[in-house]
């Protein structure tokens, strides 16, 4: 067994409009750099399985970057292929903060289900820090002592993961999700 790699925080939290046709819309720029890598297989794959399948439902599901991954996927979606709309619906599950308020609007206006799940005291879903300009989407379901809390705002209150408002700390919380397998 050979050493394993040290993994690495990435603390950047520049923001870049993002997408073009919503405005004042803008994203972490360094989660919108892996979406935009990923983007053209993504969307080729998405468009042709939905082509094939007319009567199946998208649902784009990820876990901490990838559930910040999935919401840009959903709006870009959204806005490129509106056709599909009825169609989707997103689960994220231990996601950051991805976007500004106008961003997290456009995801709340589109017609579609969108859950974000955060577990206990998970400390992912606080970052990027809202001091920074960065606000979640639609509703939490926070699970808390084996309960479910649907907060609906995107503020950090009391009955939500947030609450008191000071920054949960726990990372191992963000392994635990249940029903999710880490390998």
């Amino acid at each position: 067994m050979g050493l394993q790699p040290i993994k690495r925080w990435n603390l950047q939290t520049s923001q870049e409009e993002w997408p073009k046709s919503i405005e004042g819309s803008q994203v972490h720029s360094g989660f919108l750099d892996g979406y935009t890598a990923a983007r053209e297989d993504m969307l080729d794959a998405v468009l042709r399985l939905a082509k094939a399948y007319p009567d199946y439902s998208i649902a784009l599901v990820g876990h901490s970057l990838g559930g910040a991954r999935a919401a840009l996927a959903l709006l870009d979606l959204a806005t490129t292929e509106p056709q599909l709309v009825p169609r989707l619906s997103m689960y994220s599950y231990g996601a950051p903060r991805v976007g500004n308020s106008a961003f997290a609007k456009a995801i709340g206006d589109l017609d579609v289900p969108v859950y974000r799940v955060v577990y206990e005291d998970d400390v992912v879903p606080h970052l990027p820090p809202s001091s920074f300009g960065f606000v979640h989407h639609n509703i939490e379901d926070w699970i808390h002592e084996g309960e479910h809390q649907f907060c609906r705002s995107t503020e950090q209150s009391d009955t939500c993961s947030g609450g008191g408002g000071g920054l949960a700390v726990d990372v191992s919380a963000h392994y635990a999700y249940p029903g999710l397998k880490y390998e």
